[in-house]
């Protein structure tokens, strides 16, 4: 007999785990050597992907995974951005260390480099500096290097991949100890233990968004994330990875100027046409990205030309390119709902901006790949229209879906399941098919059919293609998908 006691029992026992879910799965790797790491890595991956039972979709534009994406220049620079709460150094270890793993990699055992990075002064309406309004701690860049285990060239992928983790959450950890007051008991009466837990998780995450919210008012902390994203994006294209290893712990700002950390070997332009580059981004981190690039781009495209040449080449070069942002627990939807950007983007003109001819463009390409679990509280897909309405045409963008579920449901009574939403939201990084559809993409369908897979594979009326996905041991195929021709 279901005892709704019980019921209450497991939800307070499920909040209780999930209130700490993100840090104890970076306690563990702080704690651990390498090699141990790494198996530890490959376990929550393997268990956590072959122990889902959910269904898996895939809806939108075909997209190139990081395999394909650096197949011809061999070089890839992947940029980390994290979402809500605090975040220590190493925070996307076990989302690398599974990447690594399906692409065949292997740590070099070099250092690992740590920019900090230098924010901008930014002017009053009269041009003098603002003086600094919050305490704020320094947002840091974390670089490290990981090379292909075997050195046979014919293997697709790439040879070279360079991390590119940013850690923005100091900049606001001094104003969310202002909550703190409120997870003692002081005032009034102890809170129930549910809501305790869920109180202390609000105080510790929700600062966050609201602080970034107020980006445009300038001197904001929210303006300093923005620019600390910014930055790390400058720092992708300044060398490969022996020049980051010669740079200053605290060097000057990274400037948008042709020029990179080693001006008499190559410029910002040759470098960019060596390298292929990717994002990954968790929740709030997102919008953060979109709103970088839609801040950048019309900066860099306004500038004095002129008089720097090599910006010039840089420029024109990085119009050729063509970037996948993979975003985990995506949040754009109910982020950009009642918000006015004060750069006015120029949307519904794909088809004017996004020929071979058009010099206009910012992008060869930008593809948003969506990953949502339906039990995630704090993720949406991308509605079909979204990229025409609020995306700036000239990144000639393309959405698609994923629609999974990372958190095991469990089932107490006929009607009555449960999924941990905080499972939900963090454990993107460890299921193998979020991992191998960021690896090796989705492609083109083949019939106009929606194919949805389970892992029972009951779905899949041909044999051969059963005895396929058997093997394979993957849920969502990348092969099969349907191409909705409605986003835009």
């Amino acid at each position: 007999m279901f005892s709704p006691l019980r019921y209450v029992a497991l939800i307070a026992g499920a909040m209780t785990l999930s209130a700490c879910a993100e840090k104890y799965s970076i306690w563990t790797f702080e704690h651990l050597d390498v090699d141990r790491a790494f198996d530890r890595a490959i376990k929550l991956y393997d268990d956590i992907g072959k122990g889902n039972s959910g269904n898996c979709v895939v809806d939108g534009h075909a997209f190139r995974g990081l395999r394909e994406s650096s197949a011809s220049s061999k070089n890839l620079k992947l940029l980390i951005v994290h979402g809500i709460g605090y975040h220590p150094q190493d925070y996307s270890k076990r989302l690398v260390l599974n990447l690594i793993h399906e692409l065949g990699m292997k740590d070099k055992g070099e250092d690992t480099y740590k920019l900090n990075l230098k924010l901008k002064n930014e002017k009053s309406e009269n041009g003098n500096d603002l003086p600094n309004q919050f305490r704020h701690g320094a947002p840091f860049l974390t670089i490290k290097n990981y090379r292909k285990a075997d050195k046979n060239k014919s293997d697709p992928g790439p040879s070279s991949l360079t991390i590119f983790e940013v850690t923005w959450s100091p900049i606001i950890e001094e104003e969310r100890k202002a909550l703190l007051y409120d997870n003692e008991v002081k005032f009034g009466l102890k809170r129930a233990f549910i809501n305790d837990k869920i109180k202390r998780f609000l105080n510790d995450r929700a600062i966050d968004p609201l602080i970034y919210a107020r980006k445009d008012n300038v001197g904001s902390l929210g303006s300093k994330i923005l620019d600390s994203v910014e930055q790390s994006l400058c720092w992708m294209t300044r060398g490969d990875w022996s020049d980051y290893r010669l740079t200053k712990k605290d060097s000057d700002r990274c400037e948008w100027d042709g020029k990179t950390l080693a001006p008499e070997k190559r410029t910002a332009a040759d470098q960019v046409k060596t390298d292929e580059y990717a994002i990954v981004t968790f929740s709030l981190g997102s919008q953060i990205v979109i709103d970088a690039l839609t801040e950048m781009a019309p900066r860099l495209s306004k500038e004095d030309k002129s008089k720097k040449p090599d910006l010039v080449k840089f420029y024109n070069e990085l119009k050729r390119k063509s970037v996948a942002i993979y975003m985990l627990a995506n949040q754009l939807p109910v982020l950009r709902i009642g918000y006015i950007s004060k750069y006015k983007p120029i949307t519904r003109s794909r088809g004017t901006y996004c020929n071979p001819n058009n010099t206009d463009k910012w992008l060869n390409e930008l593809n948003i790949v969506a990953f949502s679990d339906p039990n995630d509280l704090l993720s949406y897909p991308i509605p079909e229209n979204y990229s025409g309405q609020h995306i700036d045409s000239r990144f000639c963008s393309k959405l698609t879906n994923v629609v999974l579920n990372v958190a095991e449901e469990t089932k107490y009574a006929a009607y009555l399941n449960w999924a941990n939403p905080i499972d939900a939201h963090s454990n993107y990084d460890a299921d193998a098919r979020v991992i191998r559809l960021i690896v090796d993409g989705a492609k083109v369908a083949k019939s106009n059919k929606r194919l949805v897979l389970t892992r029972d594979i009951g779905l899949i009326s041909d044999e051969k293609k059963k005895e396929d996905f058997k093997k394979s041991g993957s849920v969502c195929t990348t092969d099969g998908f349907i191409k909705n021709q409605n986003y835009r």
